[in-house]
């Protein structure tokens, strides 16, 4: 029953309040092995989060989250990093988190699978 129930929930209509879905993830975490750690906030959050984004578009998302060199550069200040940055040309960047050193690298290509690497 419970895995029939989840996935009636889980298609709702978009109109349904964000308060009902949340409180039904709250409800079904302690069940669920993935969300088993988490505390009950973050089970809010998380839930919270997904159902109002899934109606939002790459650019919606972008406004309220930021790009990634802005996401990047705010996390090096509050985490007291410089910020390295190496201009790869046509919109390309490396963000480096640690001094530059080409012993371990790794290359995040969103949108590509390894497969594709």
């Amino acid at each position: 029953m419970g895995r029939t129930l989840g996935i009636v929930l889980l298609n709702l209509h978009p109109t349904t309040p964000v308060a009902f879905v949340t409180l039904y993830r709250l409800a079904v975490s302690y069940f669920r092995t993935q969300e088993k750690h988490k505390t009950w906030r973050r089970v809010l959050t998380d839930a919270s989060f997904r159902y109002i984004s899934s109606s939002l578009k790459v650019n919606q998302m972008q406004d309220i989250m930021g790009t990634t060199l802005g996401v990047y550069q705010k996390w090096t200040r509050q985490n007291g990093l410089e910020v390295r940055v190496d201009e790869l040309g046509d919109d390309a960047r490396l963000l480096w988190f640690t001094e530059r050193a080409t012993e371990m690298v790794v290359l995040y290509i969103h949108g590509m699978s390894p497969t594709h690497v």
